[in-house]
């Protein structure tokens, strides 16, 4: 569990960055990085992000201080590499991501060196605005035939996220 006893908000208050690699995170404290001002991106490689994402409370707090200041980004990378049980982003988990803080300009960028991913609604639904973080990089094999402008924009289209996901 990552939480405030690990990652104390006086001695990391100027964090930018943090990278878990390789690891079976239990989870995140939902309200661990509301304090964290600094903090740009969070890169998450994980073996076991079928459990992690079933409490992703945490991702409500990322980035509350870009409220004050417009230009402020976060990048949250999801790289999967599990060969036996990876995350498929099913629509059945669609719940799961209703509340991703799109409007506080936090951008999900979802990776994995093994596979690529189905274009799934939920997926769609994460990197809804890809195109307005400024430094995506296109140039990703797992989920690049999502990112086509004209399939993306039909296919986001007839997912009809925005009723989808404000139902629950």
């Amino acid at each position: 569990m990552l939480d405030s006893k690990l990652l104390n908000k006086y001695a990391f208050k100027k964090l930018k960055q943090i990278t878990i690699y390789d690891s079976f995170l239990g989870g995140i404290d939902d309200s661990l990085f509301y304090d964290f001002e600094s903090i740009d991106t969070i890169l998450l490689r994980l073996t076991n992000f079928k459990m992690f994402f079933k409490s992703a409370e945490w991702i409500n707090f990322l980035n509350m201080s870009a409220l004050a200041n417009q230009n402020r980004q976060i990048l949250i990378g999801f790289v999967d590499n599990n060969l036996i049980d990876r995350y498929t982003y099913p629509d059945a988990d669609l719940c799961l991501f209703k509340n991703f803080p799109h409007s506080l300009r936090v951008f999900a960028y979802v990776s994995s060196e093994v596979a690529k991913y189905e274009c799934t609604c939920t997926l769609l639904y994460l990197l809804k605005n890809w195109q307005a973080y400024k430094g995506f990089n296109i140039s990703n094999p797992s989920i690049e035939n999502c990112l086509k402008s004209d399939f993306f924009n039909s296919t986001y289209q007839n997912c009809n996220l925005e009723e989808n996901v404000f139902k629950w």
